[in-house]
């Protein structure tokens, strides 16, 4: 469920109309009003009652709040604004996240220019992972990139074209400006199908999703290696077809470790339900720390190549959902 709260001075332009002119009323409450558009909060809540069936697994049920998003702009005057989001997220057995995701000052002004600029730390435009699912795609596991960053876009007729340099720890041990990416996506919608894409770049994957922990313990890991991303999303109607690849150029780790995943889904839209059915096929799995390497059994954890089918179904308007998957490998 998403809501969106406006700040307003409400008991205070509310004295004020009662004690001035007719005149005045109007002067004195667009002043107010002025003042309440400088800021902009969001809520997000995710609920989840799920039921999840692994092949060859128990199967599990899991009740509680997912999510919970806080969200909040302040525009200080038309070209500059402050963006922070908040987030609290259970992860199940792993435990729960509370941080600020993302803090930047953006400066930019859609009606004056396409150009916009933004330095902080933000979600770098790395990967698309659009979903119809009860659960998130593990694409999101094996390259969501939250870093503290300075980007430049350009925004205009669907086309969002970017490029950024962010900071990570480097050969030296140092946090330094080494790293960088670059994006181009675009939307467009032709009679009654909406269309949305995006190539995506980054000099070094390593840097992203769940590299970093499993990388923690190596001494001499290979230098950068850097990855692409390629994203489809179609919806036509009630029917929503999303195709995403995300794949590393070169080995990470030595032979034969060139991580890689595609995530493919099909969904239909009832009046109170999304039913979608999505297929994941990954290479060098374990290299990412994906969820994935822990829903198979044990004796499969030591394969590289997993696939999972899955269906699901996902009430509208929160992440309650129910999940059949089927996992193998090779």
């Amino acid at each position: 469920m998403k809501f969106r709260i406006g700040i307003a001075a409400f008991l205070a332009a509310q004295s004020i109309l009662m004690a001035a002119e007719p005149q005045t009323l109007d002067i004195l409450a667009s002043k107010e009003k002025s003042k309440s558009e400088r800021f902009e909060t969001s809520l997000l809540m995710q609920s989840r009652l799920t039921y999840d069936k692994t092949e060859g697994e128990p199967s599990q049920t899991d009740v509680g709040i997912r999510r919970i998003e806080l969200g909040l702009t302040a525009n200080v005057n038309e070209w500059i604004s402050g963006n922070f989001l908040y987030i609290f997220e259970d992860i199940g057995k792993e435990g729960e996240i509370n941080l600020l995701e993302e803090a930047y000052i953006r400066i930019g002004n859609s009606e004056e220019t396409p150009l916009y600029f933004q330095i902080g730390k933000m979600l770098l435009p790395f990967g698309k992972f659009d979903y119809f699912t009860a659960r998130e795609p593990y694409t999101i596991d094996f390259a969501e990139t939250i870093k503290n960053a300075v980007l430049i876009g350009y925004d205009q007729n669907g086309v969002n074209l970017n490029a950024y340099v962010f900071m990570d720890e480097n050969d030296q041990g140092k946090d330094e400006p080494d790293y960088f990416g670059a994006s181009l996506a675009y939307e467009r919608s032709l009679r009654e199908v909406a269309l949305s894409a995006q190539l995506s770049y980054m000099s070094d994957i390593t840097k992203a999703g769940g590299f970093g922990d499993a990388l923690s313990g190596v001494e001499d890991p290979v230098d950068k290696t850097a990855a692409y991303g390629i994203a489809l999303t179609a919806e036509a109607g009630q029917l929503g077809l999303i195709t995403e690849y995300i794949a590393a150029t070169d080995e990470i780790l030595g032979v034969n470790t060139q991580a890689a995943i595609l995530n493919l889904e099909a969904a239909y839209t009832f009046p109170f339900a999304t039913a979608a059915l999505s297929y994941i096929k990954t290479r060098e799995a374990e290299f990412a720390a994906l969820r994935e390497m822990r829903d198979v059994s044990h004796s499969q954890k030591r394969s590289s190549n997993i696939r999972h089918l899955r269906l699901s179904m996902r009430l509208l308007k929160g992440m309650t959902g129910w999940n059949r998957t089927l996992s193998y490998c090779r």
